[in-house]
C-alpha cells in the first residue's frame, strides 16, 4: 500500500522525472513505478472539488481516497450523491483520528 497526500509533486524530482503538474499525471507515473494500491489523503474540502480535478474518473478508478471529515461537510452524503459508483474507493476518517 502506498500512501500519498494530495501534494505529491516533488516525487518526480526524486525519481529523476520532470516535475509533473497534476495529481492525475503523478498518479499515472506512480502506477508505472509501483505495483501496489495507491491512496490519496484529502480533506472533505478537497472532496467537494474532486469532480473538477483533471481526469478525476481515472483517479477514482486507480486510487483509493482517505478523506478527513472536516468543515462540517457530510462526507458520506456527498460521496453517495456524487460518487455512488465509487463508494468503495473512499475511507472516511474523523479529523482527530490517526491513519
Amino acid at each position: 500500500m502506498i500512501l500519498l497526500t494530495y501534494i505529491i509533486y516533488t516525487f518526480g524530482e526524486y525519481y529523476g522525472y520532470k516535475s509533473l503538474s497534476s495529481t492525475y499525471e503523478n498518479i499515472k507515473t506512480l502506477k508505472k513505478i509501483y505495483n501496489d494500491d495507491l491512496y490519496l489523503i484529502i480533506g472533505a474540502d478537497n472532496l467537494i472539488e474532486l469532480n473538477t480535478w483533471k481526469n478525476h474518473t481515472y483517479l477514482l478508478e486507480n486510487c483509493k481516497f482517505i478523506v478527513f471529515d472536516r468543515n462540517g461537510i457530510d462526507v458520506k452524503k456527498y460521496i453517495k450523491s456524487f460518487f455512488e459508483n465509487y463508494e468503495n474507493k473512499f475511507i472516511i476518517k474523523k479529523e482527530e483520528e490517526n491513519l
